[in-house]
């Protein structure tokens, strides 16, 4: 069977391939491109000393990918073709990563090749000078015997020198490491990893890590900045960090008696994050509705405004009338909502403003001296239940309007407001002359049941009216869906 040609990277086709790419892709001057191209020539007899195939990975602008401007590849690679020129990323070569934005050495971890092949890689920093510019990366195939011990396993964990009955702080350390969710690491003064749990074994399993932490130098498995540690102020530090495609908190406590060590404990916040950014998403696409519902509104009202001026009857326009306040109201309410800081309410005292103000427009159109005043609790009112509500107060308001002031010049309404955590309620009171109890179910009886309906069946209140010859007041209230006021 014929064997692949292999190209090493000191042929001079490859030594230029690697400047343009270096040029095109990276953030690296001359001087580092001299020294990624020298190393390059080097490859081959690399790869052969370890048998292994070897790359040169350098970060891109972006820093967030790197990509390959180099390679030795063996008879037997894993790599069908050059990867030349081919990105890598965290969730698929996390030690590469690691090792360009911390400078540091990442021994034995998992990645994935194009051709979605178990690979083990070694990874060097490159340095010139105190600047990293590149990651030299040493690739085997995985195989079944660099296992790490198997995860759920309940024997007893493995202890690094010294023992835990020689050193105090590993004493009785093993159930209480186990009995906890998230992963905890022991780091002594050295800085050697001297003790995980079973969950900092799963974490690091999952990462890639191909062997056990324990023994390693904390520096060349911190998830952090591998000098976290050294460089605390105090005895505590938090912060989130993103690693391998996952989210979490990572947590550091210096401990100090009549030994001093290093606890690390890690959290994983990953579908937390990922229930937070679809809730975002969420809010954006309500307020998106909220915004185009807003917009059809007033193009309703406008419609029925063009409507409006064709007809001639009083009654006719007096309804249309109704219907465009309501309109108002409705969009006038969405268009609060949009406003504020919470997602999906609106202040109820805003929603009445603008019912209001269209009762106002309607009474000053007819000469009718007429004030409206608000009473009371201002209520955060969740945008589903603001058409019910703009419905109800508007009708009411329109029946005062129409019926309680006839042969009046002047009327008063006020619209009262008091809060309870689970029921609100609302009453809108006229002083207008009134009518008999035993009209009230006769008179004006489509906006009776319209009202009475919406409260009951969408608003899950209850609905009253009481009248007298001191004026109408209408009552309702609603299960709050807020809580109360905000």
């Amino acid at each position: 069977m014929e064997k692949k040609q292999r190209k090493t990277a000191a042929q001079p086709e490859d030594a230029s391939v690697l400047e343009h790419i270096c040029r095109e892709y990276t953030e690296l001057k001359d001087a580092d491109i001299d020294l990624l191209r020298d190393l390059a020539a080097k490859l081959e007899g690399m790869g052969r000393d370890r048998s292994a195939d070897v790359f040169i990975d350098c970060l891109c602008t972006d820093r967030d990918e790197a990509i390959v401007v180099a390679e030795y590849l063996r008879e037997d690679s894993p790599h069908k073709f050059s990867t030349i020129g081919f990105i890598a990323r965290e969730e698929n070569e996390a030690g590469v990563l690691r090792t360009l934005h911390y400078g540091i050495d990442t021994r034995e971890v998992r990645a994935v090749t194009r051709a979605e092949r178990m690979v083990v890689q070694t990874v060097t920093p490159v340095k010139r000078g105190r600047h990293t510019i590149g990651a030299l990366v040493f690739e085997k195939e995985h195989t079944e015997s660099e296992q790490i011990p198997a995860l759920e396993s309940p024997a007893d964990m493995t202890w690094h020198m010294p023992q835990p009955d020689e050193v105090s702080y590993l004493t009785n350390l093993e159930w209480a490491g186990n009995a906890i969710d998230d992963m905890l690491v022991i780091v002594d003064n050295k800085g050697q990893v001297v003790y995980r749990n079973r969950a900092a074994l799963k974490v690091y399993h999952e990462l890639g890590y191909v062997k056990d932490i324990i023994g390693m130098p904390y520096q060349e498995i911190s998830l952090n900045d591998p000098h976290s540690l050294k460089r605390m102020k105090g005895d505590f530090a938090s912060e989130e960090i993103v690693y391998g495609g996952r989210s979490y908190i990572l947590r550091q406590y210096r401990i100090t008696g009549d030994e001093q060590f290093f606890a690390v404990s890690l959290h994983d916040i990953t579908l937390q994050k990922q229930n937070e950014q679809l809730q975002r998403m969420k809010e954006a696409m309500l307020r998106e509705v909220q915004h185009r519902t807003k917009n059809n509104l007033n193009m309703i009202y406008s419609l029925l405004a063009i409507q409006k001026r064709k007809i001639s009857d009083p009654e006719a326009s007096l309804l249309l009338n109704e219907a465009m306040g309501m309109i108002l109201s409705l969009s006038g309410s969405y268009e609060d909502s949009l406003r504020q800081k919470e997602e999906g309410t609106a202040r109820l005292f805003s929603v009445i403003d603008k019912a209001k103000d269209n009762i106002l427009t309607f009474a000053e159109s007819a000469d009718l001296d007429l004030s409206i005043e608000i009473l009371g609790d201002d209520l955060t009112i969740d945008v589903d239940q603001v058409a019910s509500i703009v419905l109800v107060i508007n009708e009411a308001l329109f029946n005062s309007y129409k019926h309680a002031f006839n042969g009046r010049k002047a009327g008063r309404i006020t619209i009262e407001v008091k809060d309870d955590p689970i029921t609100p309620e609302i009453t809108i009171k006229d002083d207008g002359t009134g009518f008999l109890p035993e009209e009230i179910e006769k008179r004006h009886t489509n906006g009776m049941t319209i009202m009475r309906s919406v409260v009951e069946d969408s608003l899950h209140g209850k609905f009253t009216v009481a009248s007298s010859d001191e004026g109408t007041a209408v009552r309702f209230n609603f299960i709050s869906e807020k809580g109360g006021m905000k």
